[in-house]
């Protein structure tokens, strides 16, 4: 799945921003796990949402406690 290119998490992240107007979420929440993607690509997706500052913290939901060790 394309949903997780760290290009496109930003550009998504980037547009909720303009809907809100700010420049910044304190969290950005992942509601659904793609367990066919290596959580290492997930991982790359949202750091770089942290690494440029428009996310203070990281959030998921239905994740498993072993995807998410």
């Amino acid at each position: 799945s394309e949903l997780y290119e760290p290009d496109r998490v930003l550009l998504s992240l980037d547009a909720s921003l303009d809907r809100l107007k700010t420049d910044r979420v304190d969290l950005y929440y992942a509601h659904t796990d793609y367990p066919e993607l290596e959580m290492a690509r997930i991982v790359e997706a949202f750091n770089g949402a942290v690494e440029t500052g428009k996310a203070l913290a990281l959030g998921a939901s239905n994740f498993s406690a072993e995807r998410l060790q």
